[in-house]
């Protein structure tokens, strides 16, 4: 596999397992930097002679967030980068981004400033929702494109042209399955 391709690249298309490879990734190397920044930062803390106990983001010096930064870019790179790719997989368009992962943070930043609850509520169930829907549209729903290079499959098993199937005749022995893949879409509904 093409790993700069796999993780930074945002064409092609990848399938279920290769996103969830890819998650698998994402949280590794944000457990990974995070582990080595707390230790750094507690090391740092205990050599100027601070006590650890006191540790805020109001008493944190902001050198120790531009740290961060750079891990910050790198892990929103990859997962835009494979996102697109598994939204291109489930036929898509990469736009499909902004309402699964920028609206629910827009969505919640409105309820907090709400003042009615039970509009604020509704405004966070429907950021909820959209998460929700965002998880399963790329964690796990199956690829349409794997359906049509198998529907492509089917059209080109004998032929060099891409011929439709015909169907055979009423009353001869042929599978549920099988009918479908012959028909063409227009024919099936």
């Amino acid at each position: 596999m093409d790993w700069n391709w796999f993780l930074f690249n945002f064409e092609g298309r990848i399938n279920r397992a290769k996103f969830w490879l890819a998650a698998f990734i994402w949280y590794a190397t944000v457990f990974s930097f995070m582990t080595i920044f707390l230790f750094v930062v507690a090391g740092i803390l205990r050599a100027s002679g601070n006590d650890l106990h006191f540790v805020s983001t109001k008493t944190m010096h902001p050198a120790f967030y531009l740290l961060g930064f750079p891990l910050l870019v790198i892990i929103v790179w990859l997962f835009a980068a494979t996102a697109f790719k598994r939204l291109h997989d489930r036929g898509k368009s990469g736009w499909w981004l902004a309402p699964f992962f920028i609206a629910p943070g827009l969505l919640n930043k409105l309820s907090d400033w709400l003042d009615n609850p039970i509009l604020a509520l509704l405004v966070s169930a429907l950021s909820f929702g959209l998460c929700v829907w965002c998880f399963i549209e790329l964690f796990c729903l199956r690829g349409r494109f794997v359906r049509l290079v198998l529907y492509r499959t089917v059209l080109l098993e004998g032929n060099e042209r891409a011929q439709p199937v015909r169907p055979r005749p009423a009353g001869t022995c042929q599978s549920q399955r099988t009918r479908r893949l012959a028909l063409g879409p227009a024919q099936r509904d």
